[in-house]
């Protein structure tokens, strides 16, 4: 995995950003609002929303303890946005960033049962694309819309 130093950007049109406090709490209403949005306009079938769930719920969960260590005064930024026939969220916080060296392989078999990881690894699995900026602050992920039912949408 490679963490770029570079800002993140979010290609293409912004469809809604929201800043949170980094209180666990507040991170199953966000993503819930969001992957809501994106099933409502059809960007996400009900077949993979709890997958869409999941990636979204560990990135900012990442975002509110391991990147701002649950600072309630610092904020975690989560920018939706769509890219063509893509829709992707860049997600930011506040923290030092992290270096991809302490994060385990859990391909590698002495790895499998690390404590930590396994959140990243389910995000490159069911994303199209993950990638990591600001030296760790941000990651954005991208994923292909869902296609449209028989009929059109």
């Amino acid at each position: 995995m490679e963490i770029l130093t570079v800002a993140a950007t979010h290609p293409g049109s912004l469809l809604e950003s929201r800043q949170i406090p980094s209180d666990v709490s507040l991170v199953v209403p966000l993503v819930c609002r969001l992957v809501g949005r994106l099933v409502a306009e059809g960007r996400v079938t009900e077949e993979d929303r709890r997958k869409v769930e999941l990636c979204l719920d560990e990135a900012v969960t990442n975002a509110v303890t391991h990147g701002n260590d649950s600072n309630f005064e610092k904020l975690v930024t989560v920018r939706l946005f769509e890219s063509g026939p893509c829709w992707g969220v860049l997600i930011t916080d506040e923290g030092e960033g992290f270096d991809a060296d302490q994060v385990p392989d859990l391909e590698v078999e002495e790895q499998l049962w690390q404590e930590s990881g396994r959140g990243i690894a389910l995000m490159r699995l069911y994303m199209d694309e993950v990638v990591y900026f600001d030296g760790g602050r941000s990651v954005r992920m991208i994923r292909a819309c869902a296609p449209a039912p028989e009929g059109g949408r």
